[in-house]
């Protein structure tokens, strides 16, 4: 127990008034868009002593779980196929591609490298060069965050993204392959696509003010010229929708694609990919409230839409000449009850594939997900048969070969590492290549369930989880930690995790809440948690947590709440709901602070977040928000054992609103739980080393397990 009193931040009288409500804001002094105010950082500093002297009493079991998540679960993948491998393992194999005469590959050479370097020779001879080591590259940087990077077609150079100091305004740096030099840095410069001749990129950018915000601009930028030069092809310099920019290539490199776009509506402009013009055509004009993603195959392009009510998503085709949404024709027509895998726009792309005679689309229904596939040589619909007897998987379509029939994909859940296979499209063969081997691991000895907690007016919440057979004892006697993000339409991937393993050792029950406002039972189920009903999202939250209890997973005194970010708010909105259901509850860099947020209107997202809580300007929506929102609702409460995390340089959820948030509720609480907040010279994704990681959850997880022992 920590010897020193927690700090206490001073108040100072700030009050807004909105629709008539007061808003007494005393800790409004925090604010400090600069991040040099000497009493803020004099905070921050005595708040991470003060943590540091806490988290002293859990350092060992931290040192103990990050041991057993970076060493003792070591995965290898082994091939199905003896013939493909003499060693079996399929990670030593190289795939190596040719261009010109020179190979290419990549690989990690020592299990210390957090990159893949990339390799090249000659053909017909064994003297390989090192291309680019981005290890030894991002140790001239303190904080390197990499992104992506890319070949150009010729391979003369390597273009590659990162961020610098956790701000989100990326650099792309362009590198020459052939003298090994760096021969461009461009700034303010986040994804990048490279036109046919191998001297011209595309790229989306924002606004140089040194602020990060979505993306709004795309340019094209010729090696070899200034970037102030750079032509722009879209910008929309009033922009007063909020819409953000993202650019792509049609998989059989005919088209580039701009997409315009917000959280609610899209529309999508094409150009050729041959770097020779920049005219670009309107594919589909904008409707509010209405999104599309085009995909092209045999002369057609095939439209993935929400048009027209089909708030699941259906897929549409039409010519290529005749591209407005006046002419698509039904293909896979809408359904109530199944869904593409995310209704989140932004996520849906990842859930679709495809090919030169074929359209791939990841489906869900009821929790399960399928794969259906279009034959684009007659528009048959057919759906692969995975037999595969899980309660829950998480798939996962890998990029393909665009004229190859075979369809590449992954398998994965809870309790049972990935595996990968093969489909043919046209044969319908299925076969799997290779799976993960996890040393210290036997997916006999867990089991994964996908239970449904019964919520307000006959509602069902589906909850996944995962417990060890021979420690789980259905008594009320496990810990459990139950996370949550439902957010933006985002998908809960159901991911195997050496975490959750780490932690089902240990006795534990792991569970995610699949909370409305999430995309995981679909569109509505996501409209049913933003807005008005933002509120529903807290309400499905509290309904698994006693769910959990009655069922006897486990009992309160041993339930850990966790929601970062987005989900973050969950957390915020229960500890003045229900603190009584929960031991400890982990809020790393969670967005609080929502009304004076939308007041002051300095984030770069406040348009996605209007769209998912609403504005303020309408009163109705205005008092919804004020009686759930998790700052002004805090009220005296002996409140359980709590851990926040803020990056200083955060511009997602900026420091000061959880740091905000935390300064209240510490002034509030009525009993003797502990309550720490740690504030790091980080942005949104903490730091960006290889086991970054598993330093976060180690010391996350091992202060719950030390607060459930006091």
């Amino acid at each position: 127990m920590s010897k020193t009193n927690p700090p206490k931040a001073k108040k100072v009288e700030f009050v807004r008034e909105i629709h008539g409500q007061k808003l007494i804001d005393n800790y409004n002094w925090l604010q400090d868009v600069s991040r040099s105010n000497p009493e803020v950082l004099q905070l921050i500093e005595e708040e991470n002593k003060y943590t540091e002297e806490i988290l002293r009493e859990s350092l060992a079991l931290k040192t103990e779980i990050f041991r057993e998540l970076t060493e003792k679960y070591k995965t290898e993948r082994i091939n199905c196929s003896v013939e493909e491998s003499t060693e079996k393992i399929a990670s030593d194999k190289i795939k190596y591609e040719q261009v010109g005469n020179w190979l290419y590959w990549e690989k990690k050479e020592n299990v210390e490298d957090q990159y893949e370097i990339r390799y090249r020779k000659k053909v017909g001879t064994d003297d390989p060069e090192v291309v680019l080591d981005l290890n030894k590259f991002s140790k001239d940087y303190q904080y390197f965050n990499f992104m992506m990077i890319s070949y150009s077609p010729d391979r003369n150079f390597i273009a590659f993204v990162a961020d610098l100091q956790g701000l989100e305004n990326y650099i792309t740096f362009i590198y020459d392959v052939n003298t090994k030099s760096l021969v461009e840095k461009l700034s303010y410069c986040v994804q990048i696509l490279w036109f046919s001749d191998s001297k011209t990129l595309l790229y989306e950018s924002s606004d140089a003010d040194g602020t990060f915000r979505f993306r709004t601009i795309v340019r094209k930028h010729v090696i070899g010229t200034e970037q102030q030069d750079d032509e722009i092809i879209y910008y929309d310099i009033d922009n007063q929708n909020g819409f953000y920019v993202a650019i792509s290539k049609s998989q059989d490199q005919k088209f580039i694609l701009i997409e315009i776009g917000s959280n609610t509506s899209t529309e999508y402009r094409i150009m050729p990919y041959n770097g020779k013009q920049s005219e670009v055509k309107v594919f589909s004009p904008l409707v509010k409230n209405e999104q599309y993603i085009p995909y092209h195959s045999n002369g057609y392009f095939y439209i993935i839409c929400n048009c027209d009510g089909a708030f699941n998503y259906k897929l549409m085709k039409t010519s290529i000449d005749k591209t407005e949404k006046q002419y698509w024709q039904e293909v896979i027509p809408h359904h109530n009850d199944v869904s593409f895998t995310s209704s989140d726009i932004g996520e849906l792309q990842y859930s679709v594939m495809h090919f030169k005679d074929y359209i791939v689309c990841k489906i869900n229904k009821n929790g399960k997900q399928k794969i259906l596939y279009v034959n684009t040589t007659n528009d048959e619909v057919k759906e692969v048969d995975l037999k595969i007897g899980l309660p829950f998987s998480e798939i996962t379509l890998f990029d393909n070969i665009f004229d190859s029939d075979i369809l590449k994909f992954s398998v994965e859940s809870y309790g049972s590492p990935r595996k990968i296979y093969e489909f043919n499209l046209r044969t319908i063969e299925l076969k799997m290549i290779s799976y993960n081997k996890v040393s210290n691991f036997d997916e006999n000895d867990y089991i994964s369930e996908l239970i449904w907690a019964p919520g307000e007016k006959g509602l069902k919440i589906p909850i996944s989880i995962i417990y060890r057979k021979d420690l789980f004892k259905k008594d009320g006697s496990n810990p459990c930690i139950l996370e949550a993000y439902g957010a933006y339409g985002s998908t809960d991937y159901e991911y195997f995790e050496k975490r959750r393993i780490c932690m089902a050792d240990r006795g534990f029950v792991f569970g995610e809440a699949h909370v409305r406002g999430s995309g995981y039972l679909g569109k509505k189920w996501h409209l049913d948690g933003i807005g008005i009903n933002r509120i529903n999202r807290f309400k499905d939250y509290i309904s698994c947590s006693e769910y959990l209890i009655t069922q006897k997973y486990t009992t309160s005194d041993k339930l850990i709440a966790y929601g970062r970010s987005a989900g973050g708010q969950i957390m915020g909105a229960i500890l003045n709901m229900r603190p009584d259901l929960y031991k400890c509850v982990l809020v790393p860099v969670p967005g609080m602070d929502v009304l004076n947020e939308f007041y002051d209107k300095i984030s770069s997202f406040i348009n996605v977040e209007i769209s998912e809580e609403g504005g303020i300007e309408n009163r109705e929506n205005f008092n919804a928000m004020f009686e759930r929102d998790m700052y002004y609702q805090i009220k005296p409460t002996n409140f359980p054992h709590i851990f926040t995390t803020a990056g200083l340089y955060d511009n997602r959820a900026f420091f000061w609103r959880p740091l905000k948030w935390f300064c209240k509720l510490r002034e509030f609480n009525t009993g003797n739980n502990i309550q720490i907040i740690k504030i790091e010279d980080t942005g949104h994704w903490s730091t960006t080393d290889k086991y970054s990681d598993e330093n976060y959850f180690a010391e996350l997880y091992a202060f719950a397990i030390w607060c459930l022992e006091k």
